[in-house]
């Protein structure tokens, strides 16, 4: 249900648009009109700390886009499924066990009224994580985009806040090195017709102890205000699903899923 009171506006969720936070995405898609270019407004993985903190996008490979400021070639630097795939990268490497639940966040940049967020992770000896199939078949857990917002200084794009919520690694990862992969989709702001791809950033973990299980049940079904229910429906921006936003329930796990652990070569 929304709420409205002076000075900010409410979504579904609850989570307040400052008018600062908002007129950064309104002079966007004034842009927008003529450019139909939407990279200006944004997120990307702050924690766990990504391969490359920028933005990276689903869209047509040498795209020129305009990204405050900067003109940058649409995956020119961004090949997919992660912002960089090159290999294990031994000096950005997060410790973590098996079965740990550890902090994530997200940059809010003023994106207040959703979609949803997808995490996947693959072994880097084992997997072949240059094949976004790899990561599709590896997902472990989908959320809403908006969590709880959390202040911080310096690294937080257009905004003052992110999001921040709590990721369960699977219990059923061997010990090695690891990929975590995060996608934003869905997101409808500020059009309810839509106008946001898919958007992913990448971690490497290192995952060592804890207890080693056969079987991993991922079994999250959240709904969330947004206008697409998993990864690959917008493949370009603007996207148009012939769909409005809405209260959905995210399709990757709607009926539930088990994971084996020899997914990942156990």
């Amino acid at each position: 249900v929304s709420t409205q009171s002076t000075g900010s506006f409410f979504t579904p969720q609850g989570d307040p648009l400052t008018p600062m936070n908002t007129a950064a995405c309104i002079l966007v898609f004034t842009l927008l009109a003529i450019s139909f270019d939407s990279s200006l407004c944004h997120s990307w993985m702050v924690t766990p700390g990504p391969l490359r903190a920028d933005v990276c996008r689903v869209d047509v490979p040498g795209r020129t886009i305009n990204d405050f400021g900067r003109i940058i070639q649409a995956n020119a630097n961004c090949p997919g499924p992660c912002e960089d795939n090159r290999a294990f990268t031994t000096n950005t490497g997060h410790r973590f066990q098996r079965g740990q639940t550890i902090t994530v966040s997200w940059l809010r940049n003023g994106h207040g009224l959703g979609g949803g967020v997808r995490w996947s992770i693959v072994n880097m000896d084992r997997n072949d994580f240059r094949n976004k199939r790899t990561f599709d078949e590896r997902t472990f857990h989908v959320e809403c985009f908006v969590q709880r917002l959390v202040s911080c200084g310096g690294n937080c794009g257009t905004d003052t806040q992110r999001y921040e919520s709590r990721l369960r690694l699977p219990t059923t990862l061997p010990d090695g090195k690891y990929r975590l992969q995060w996608v934003w989709f869905g997101g409808p702001d500020p059009s309810p017709n839509g106008n946001f791809g898919d958007y992913y950033n990448c971690a490497d973990l290192y995952i060592q102890g804890g207890t080693l299980e056969k079987t991993f049940r991922a079994a999250n079904n959240p709904t969330c205000f947004t206008l697409s229910t998993r990864v690959g429906e917008c493949a370009r921006e603007p996207c148009r699903t012939g769909e409005r936003a809405s209260n959905k329930k995210l399709r990757e796990y709607a009926d539930g899923k088990t994971l084996a652990s020899s997914l990942w070569g156990g």
